[in-house]
């Protein structure tokens, strides 16, 4: 059997992680080549108490939340094996999970990356992979034109439509599960941009590694359930703050300055209304405080050059 090492981002999850930890536990792989590394990113909850005694796990202590892409990039270090599994505390493996990847890859050595089907507590299906967006794609983000006339639009990042019952190389395959080889890491010179705090980061972890001739690549006779937004939940508008500045930051990168431009133009000036619009259409007036909360945040940090560790 291969050594896979399975890294996961805690903070504040709760006893989501208890759960995902003991979904890996009770795996039919054998433990003996499992590695369990936790990263916790200064949690003030009980999330780490919850977890088992078992030898396979490893907690790494952070003494503050220095975000997700730093994170990732401790646990890639850390860990030596030829498997790498990057896994989100808000999901559980299926017993066949990392068997059947870990024989996918080795009967694919092309691929690079490989995703799973991701289905919720009831076994419908969540769409887990992503386009590259183009610029387009933003501004249709930032108008909700995806939402209000999805027939005309398509969904600007995430692939609504996109058969999830057919295998095949897709832009991106979402980071709640992304199973590598430590290679490839290696070959590839991919780490996580740290100047991604959160969100955005697994995007950019895929248009490099596309950039340079890799592959990722979607299969859906694998499965684990995820809980989306299971650790964000309880802080909507930051969470809302964090997706609006990893968004301008990956167009800062990726794109023009002339592109880069209009998206700020819409992100700032345009998508606030329009997102408390379709709260008003949807009737939750109720999560408007939240929208402005996050875009106070948003306004403070981008007017008042508060940005410079994200750019």
């Amino acid at each position: 059997m291969k050594h896979i090492d399975i890294v996961i981002i805690n903070w504040n999850a709760g006893s989501l992680l208890a759960e995902a930890v003991d979904s890996i536990l009770q795996s039919s792989y054998d433990l003996n080549e499992v590695s369990i590394i936790v990263i916790d990113n200064a949690s003030s909850d009980n999330s780490i108490k919850l977890l088992p005694s078992h030898p396979s796990i490893k907690i790494i202590y952070n003494k503050e939340n220095v975000g997700f892409g730093s994170a990732c990039n401790q646990g890639i270090n850390i860990g030596q094996s030829e498997y790498f599994l990057l896994l989100n505390p808000d999901t559980k493996l299926f017993s066949d999970t990392l068997k059947k990847s870990v024989q996918l890859m080795e009967k694919c050595k092309e691929v690079s990356v490989l995703g799973v089907k991701h289905v919720d507590d009831n076994g419908n299906v969540r769409p887990s992979c992503s386009h590259f967006p183009t610029t387009f794609d933003f501004i249709v983000l930032t108008l909700g034109l995806y939402q209000l006339l999805p027939k005309l639009f398509r969904s600007p990042i995430i692939m609504m439509n996109y058969d999830y019952e057919k295998a095949g190389n897709v832009d991106q395959v979402m980071g709640s599960y992304m199973f590598t080889r430590k290679s490839d890491i290696e070959k590839y010179k991919l780490r996580m941009d740290e100047r991604f705090f959160v969100y955005y980061e697994d995007l950019d972890f895929s248009k490099r590694l596309h950039d340079l001739g890799g592959i990722s690549y979607y299969v859906p006779t694998i499965s684990i359930v995820h809980k989306e937004n299971g650790t964000t939940d309880q802080i909507k508008g930051k969470r809302l703050f964090y997706n609006v500045i990893s968004r301008l930051q990956y167009c800062k990168k990726h794109f023009g300055y002339g592109a880069y431009s209009l998206i700020v133009l819409f992100s700032l000036f345009i998508e606030p209304f329009t997102r408390i619009l379709h709260l008003l259409i949807s009737r939750k007036v109720v999560e408007i405080k939240e929208i402005l909360k996050g875009y106070k945040m948003v306004y403070s940090c981008f007017f008042r050059l508060r940005c410079r560790k994200f750019f």
